[in-house]
């Protein structure tokens, strides 16, 4: 139930729903932008990962309205053949953005500047170096978040995981500013309990990390006039509202 009126409030905004034990951190774009750059981070960077955190719009932008938008960067990325890897990604997006450039320049791709062909290939050649531009943004702020990642023992990763919610991680709602707000102050909290320098090979903080995203939750609230109400069947009829429906029953648990 609440991933479904959930789902619902990020298609048509925020319902007049409340929760008494407040909804999973991972139905927010941080907590699912998070734990997929985990995945990213584990695998070598893989383009398809890549590819659908654009798509699932789980990445900010710049907030300029003549950027391309998340369907016209995953068109971009797709036709380039990179697999993995952090360094090849960027070094690829960069190559193609000055091939298109030079080409450009030098007219070579310019048979009769008076055509309506050309007219359109070049327009098609400035959109995708716009899109390449967008995406070299968005790999690069995920590099700076990969170095802390691999640097300075438990601190460099927890380090790694508060940047990437700071500069990558999209917000887009109320719900999405709360789980932002208590993924951060987990993770900070974590990394002021850790002496600096500390190497503790027993401790997987990625999973760690990861476990947050899936057992946090957020928004809290009691019954709100004019609101839905949903709580647990063990307290749920003491909430003094006139109308009780009771879901999830079937006939093996009745």
């Amino acid at each position: 139930l609440q991933s479904f009126m959930m789902s619902l409030s990020q298609d048509f905004g925020s319902l007049p729903v409340t929760f008494a034990e407040g909804v999973p951190v991972k139905y927010s774009r941080p907590a699912r932008a998070l734990y997929s750059w985990l995945k990213w981070e584990n695998d070598d960077h893989p383009q398809n990962l890549l590819v659908e955190m654009i798509a699932d719009g789980l990445l900010r932008r710049e907030p300029d309205d003549e950027l391309p938008g998340n369907r016209a960067l995953v068109q971009t990325l797709r036709k380039l053949r990179i697999i993995s890897g952090l360094e090849r990604t960027g070094q690829i997006l960069r190559d193609r953005r000055s091939d298109l450039l030079e080409a450009q320049q030098s007219g070579s791709s310019l048979a009769d500047a008076k055509s309506a062909v050309h007219d359109q290939d070049y327009r098609s050649s400035r959109d995708e170096i716009r899109c390449l531009e967008s995406l070299v943004s968005i790999v690069d702020r995920l590099g700076v978040c990969s170095n802390l990642a691999g640097s300075q023992g438990a601190h460099g990763y927890l380090a790694g995981a508060v940047t990437f919610l700071e500069m990558c991680a999209r917000s887009a709602d109320e719900m999405d500013n709360y789980a932002l707000v208590t993924l951060l102050e987990n993770l900070r909290q974590m990394r002021e309990a850790i002496e600096p320098g500390a190497v503790l090979h027993d401790f997987d903080f990625p999973r760690w990390i990861s476990g947050l995203t899936q057992k946090l939750r957020i928004m809290g609230s009691g019954p709100r006039p004019g609101m839905l109400h949903v709580d647990n069947i063990h307290s749920g009829g003491h909430t003094g509202r006139a109308h009780t429906f009771i879901v999830g029953m079937d006939d093996d648990r009745f």
